[in-house]
């Protein structure tokens, strides 16, 4: 049975990151879309456009360019906006899927997550960008933290397109209730993640009701490292 789903990207990053996914995806028959979210990837838009109320909308645009249901995927800070879209639209989720990201509840914001988030590689090692609107990584670290067993050439690749993230989405408390909480949700952590630690997307997964969690041996990157295992994850929710 063909599917639909969407995938979305965290900070820094944009659709680029899930290419491989993609052609597995619809190698399969899927229906599969990887928007960049304004302010990334190949967005024409900048940081003032990079907000949480604009992220979703653009992810509830591509949902509405769907027939039907999607199974809706989010890394990292991805998964945020997933929770944000879950809320808006329960109707048209089929299922929540959370790749090493962020599993809110009710009036928590990125930050407050990531204050918790003690191990990450990711605290101490930003620095704000001269307008003071967003951050942008330790350029020394970004192999460490987000890709330390991808491979030379996947690293470049990702380096080399790399936007600032900008920081009004990082403090939105989302408002999240009955409907995000009625929607399916399936977590994948990720064992080596340098980025958002495994005690913490565990104490996520459990306190968020996953009625699957799946666990890959890698970085925060799995879309580079294991893409053939990512996929294989996502067709089970849509089986």
């Amino acid at each position: 049975m063909v599917k639909n789903f969407v995938l979305v990207h965290g900070a820094w990053h944009g659709g680029w990151c899930w290419n491989e996914v993609v052609a597995l995806l619809e190698s399969q028959g899927h229906r599969v879309a990887a928007p960049d979210l304004p302010g990334h990837g190949d967005d024409s838009g900048g940081v003032d456009d990079a907000t949480m109320e604009n992220y979703v909308a653009r992810i509830c645009e591509t949902i509405d360019s769907m027939e039907g249901k999607v199974i809706l995927v989010g890394h990292s800070l991805g998964g945020m906006m997933i929770s944000a879209v879950a809320e808006k639209i329960p109707q048209r989720i089929e299922r929540l899927v959370y790749l090493c990201a962020f599993l809110p509840v009710d009036g928590e914001s990125a930050n407050i997550l990531g204050a918790r988030n003690l191990a990450s590689g990711i605290r101490g090692n930003t620095a704000l960008t001269e307008d003071r609107k967003a951050v942008v990584m330790n350029e020394a670290l970004i192999q460490q933290v987000f890709y330390h067993d991808c491979s030379d050439e996947q690293v470049e690749y990702a380096r080399t397109r790399l936007r600032p993230q900008a920081l009004e989405p990082m403090g939105v408390k989302l408002s999240l209730g009955e409907n995000f909480s009625l929607v399916p949700k399936h977590y994948i952590e990720c064992i080596e993640d340098q980025a958002i630690h495994i005690v913490q997307q565990r104490e996520m997964a459990a306190r968020g009701n996953c009625s699957l969690v799946t666990s890959f041996n890698c970085s925060h990157s799995p879309f580079f490292t294991s893409p053939e295992a990512v996929t294989i994850a996502l067709l089970s929710d849509a089986e």
